[in-house]
């Protein structure tokens, strides 16, 4: 069983508003052994991705209005990973593990939250963002990783940089995450 955070942005045309935008990430891994050393890794994963962001919109001439928002899609997230696992310590029960690969993901669910104050304070708007004008479903990409393995307690960490535009408007826009 995995479970834990995740860190992720945008990357790509027009992007440079985003800012990183925190996610959890949870599922079931498992592990194929190839040789002693040697793993084949993967799993379901249900990855929350995205991005935070903050504009200035001009909402009449000369006056300026801060928008706030993040978008958070998330994902069933499928990572076929070859691994190496190398024993350390007394006994080998200690593993080092390093692992890299690609994943396939699939959009679940796609909101976009957005903020902005108006004439009766702040307003927020909720919008669908796996629609025909938003996000495309499908996502994939490839990732690398490393951790250590204490018997069947594993602390990783990782990487994973979408090679699809995500994005159904003008301009590419691609999941990275971490």
């Amino acid at each position: 069983i995995k479970a834990g955070m995740n860190l992720s942005d945008f990357k790509g045309d027009d992007t440079d508003a985003f800012r990183d935008r925190l996610g959890g990430l949870g599922g079931i891994t498992v592990d194929f052994a190839f040789t002693h050393n040697l793993y084949l890794m993967t799993g379901l994963e249900y990855a929350e991705k995205g991005a935070k962001y903050t504009l200035e919109k001009e909402v009449r001439e000369g006056v300026n209005q801060r928008v706030e928002g993040r978008i958070s899609p998330s994902y069933l997230q499928l990572p076929v990973h070859i691994g190496v696992k190398l024993g350390i310590g007394y006994n080998g029960n200690t593993k080092f593990v390093l692992h890299g690969g690609g994943y396939a993901a699939y959009g679940v669910r796609g909101r976009m939250i957005h903020s902005w104050i108006g004439e009766g304070g702040w307003v927020t708007e909720k919008t669908d963002r796996f629609t025909d004008d938003g996000f495309k479903r499908f996502d994939c990409g490839v990732g690398v990783g490393g951790g250590f393995e204490f018997s069947y307690f594993v602390v990783d960490g990782g990487f994973n940089y979408g090679l699809l535009d995500v994005s159904k408007g003008d301009g590419k826009v691609s999941n990275i995450n971490g």
